[in-house]
């Protein structure tokens, strides 16, 4: 596919820098249950094009439970939406959800299809790009073909920043020059966009810097707290959740098992099931040896009973940029989290309220063992992690973003 070539490029140069990773997005939140929703008339002002690279595939990360909310939204306030997979796929549960939710799934016929004329015949008021490097191969076709349509952004997180932070902590310049092209690259498209999107405030602020007179929205994760929390003392054990081909994950991880793991008190150590989920993070993993208490699991497609079994979810990110999923995930689900600074970055997370925060190995696995072991903390950071899922990432606090960046002609929220 022709945006293909250019996407995976980028992403080839930097796995070869990474001697072999491949980065993919971290395991998901569970998807929001869909609701009823009413199909709008197929009105141009109201129709909207979105394009990525693929389905989005809500058991397997957290980007596509993201967008699959953002799509609900988007029927439900009236608007038409056609979705185009740059990979053409158009069968299956994940294509059979969008068109439950009324969605149109542009697949082979229409990916296969000249740009110019899939822009010509199906007139869109807007069109919206997942991640910098559609949008460098769509925005000019826009231009060129659509003028009037508006032109959106979804950076999904800043790819110049994590990367820029992954190569500083590796201490590698090859990674280093990788982030500044591919910071030059998205800057660049961020000035073309009518809007963009960003998942948090930090990224916002940093944008403004950057790009002056950019319109910037925050359109970060979207989740439903869930109603029923399993007590402290129905739980055991730690739960590490994250896709092991993304690099920050795949950090993560291994940092968690040589590093933090060991420093648990004598006797914790081994008392305390740690259960490490995603796919490739055996690979990830390597040669590292693992005690008889620490289980991967791999992919799981349904997490919920791990997240309604464990009693701690860590989140040991060194590296990364947007709004972490998995602490969401986490805490939709009542799980209280301990994480990085980093890793709770513009989570709106205060250190001992809604959080443990450390950043060094005996620290971490310090804050592991006291949240493990005290019910009346975890309670406290259980309840207040449910109350910020609903303050900062539910569909109600994302609405208003999205309805300024399409208001639909006639606005109907069913």
């Amino acid at each position: 596919m022709r945006v293909a070539l250019a996407s995976r490029g980028m992403g080839h140069l930097l796995d070869r820098l990474r001697a072999g990773q491949v980065s993919d997005p971290p395991t998901p939140p569970s998807p929001v249950a869909p609701r009823r929703l009413a199909i709008p008339d197929h009105d141009p002002r109201n129709r909207l094009l979105v394009i990525d690279g693929s389905l989005p595939r809500p058991d397997r990360d957290s980007g596509s439970v993201r967008m699959l909310a953002i799509l609900r939204l988007m029927r439900e306030a009236g608007l038409d939406v056609d979705f185009l997979p740059e990979d053409g796929r158009e069968e299956g549960t994940d294509a059979d959800a969008l068109r439950a939710l009324g969605v149109r799934v542009l697949g082979r016929s229409w990916s296969s299809m000249p740009a110019s004329r899939l822009l010509r015949s199906a007139p869109h008021a807007g069109v919206l790009a997942c991640r910098y490097h559609l949008a460098r191969y769509w925005f000019p076709l826009l231009r060129q073909h659509a003028s009037t349509t508006r032109r959106i952004l979804d950076t999904v997180d800043l790819h110049f920043l994590r990367e820029g932070r992954e190569a500083e902590l590796m201490n590698k310049a090859a990674l280093a020059r990788a982030a500044r092209a591919t910071r030059r690259q998205e800057l660049e498209q961020i000035a073309r966009a009518d809007t963009t999107w960003v998942v948090s405030e930090v990224e916002r602020d940093l944008l403004a810097e950057l790009v002056p007179g950019a319109t910037i929205e925050i359109v970060s994760n979207i989740h439903a707290p869930r109603a029923t929390i399993p007590h402290f003392a129905q739980r055991h054990g730690v739960l590490f959740v994250g896709g092991g081909r993304h690099p920050p994950n795949a950090d993560a991880v291994r940092w968690l098992v040589s590093g933090i793991l060991p420093r648990l008190g004598e006797g914790k150590r081994q008392a305390i099931d740690v259960h490490l989920v995603g796919a490739g993070l055996q690979e990830a993993l390597g040669g590292l040896s693992l005690p008889a208490n620490v289980q991967v699991h791999g992919h799981v497609p349904d997490l919920s009973p791990l997240l309604e079994r464990c009693r701690v979810g860590v989140a040991p990110l060194r590296f990364g940029a947007g709004v972490k999923g998995k602490i969401n995930q986490y805490m939709s689900h009542g799980l209280p989290t301990v994480a990085t600074s980093l890793a709770a970055e513009a989570m709106h997370l205060t250190d001992g309220q809604d959080v443990l925060l450390a950043d060094d190995e005996s620290g971490f696995a310090a804050a592991i063992e006291r949240l493990h072991a005290e019910g009346d903390l975890w309670q406290r950071l259980s309840g207040h992690g449910l109350a910020n899922i609903r303050r900062h990432f539910s569909e109600e606090a994302m609405l208003p973003a999205i309805l300024r960046t399409f208001p639909p002609a006639s606005t109907s929220i069913r």
